[in-house]
């Protein structure tokens, strides 16, 4: 897998980390599956930089054709993020 570092732009601080694992898509078609996750400082949680990191990544995703699909996966309890 590959551990990327969260960084806020405006402090230049690390605010957390994002996690993938690629897998080759079933059938050989050579298109690219992600699992993701990611974990963010406490001090940063419910300001919508999971969001941003989120929709900059799928962005960023969508750019790269060998890239199929995404997943990852959230606690139940955490309803800002389901």
């Amino acid at each position: 897998g590959t551990t990327l570092l969260v960084v806020d732009r405006s402090t230049l601080r690390v605010i957390g980390l994002m996690i993938l694992f690629v897998i080759e898509a079933e059938g050989g078609n050579g298109e690219t599956e992600l699992r993701l996750a990611y974990l963010l400082s406490a001090d940063t949680l419910k300001q919508g930089i999971a969001s941003e990191l989120l929709t900059g990544f799928v962005t960023w995703c969508r750019e790269e054709s060998p890239i199929s699909s995404i997943a990852g996966g959230v606690a139940s309890d955490n309803l800002a993020s389901i």
